[in-house]
């Protein structure tokens, strides 16, 4: 039974594994999803999810990451937090402009 609430679908390793193969890749990368360590792994590393977006919202204090892969297939995940807070980087007093933050990486990780 579907509902019409759902946004998406999960799917366990039988069916990544089955979509790999039909479309001879090793390895699934998705984003847009909320990770509070910046990233996840799964199934045996065939499936990776990046988050880019520290203390999302200004409320979620989730940690984000950006995924380097080196030629040899190595993966790497820089971890990073949200820049320190102060009165010009909050997005309420900057009317309507866009900001830039500066984000310090604070753990870098190999998978």
């Amino acid at each position: 039974m579907i509902f019409l609430f759902l946004q998406g679908y999960t799917f366990g390793i039988d069916i990544v594994q089955k979509f790999l193969e039909i479309n001879n890749i090793e390895h699934i990368l998705r984003a847009h999803q909320l990770c509070h360590e910046g990233y996840q792994v799964l199934y045996d590393g065939k499936l990776s999810t990046v988050w880019s977006a520290p203390n999302y919202c200004y409320r979620c204090a989730n940690l984000a990451s950006i995924l380097e892969i080196y030629d040899n297939g190595q993966k790497k995940f820089n971890v990073f937090d949200a820049a320190p807070e102060n009165e010009h980087d909050n997005p309420s007093t900057q009317n309507n402009q866009t900001r830039v933050s500066n984000q310090t990486i604070s753990k870098i990780l190999t998978v």
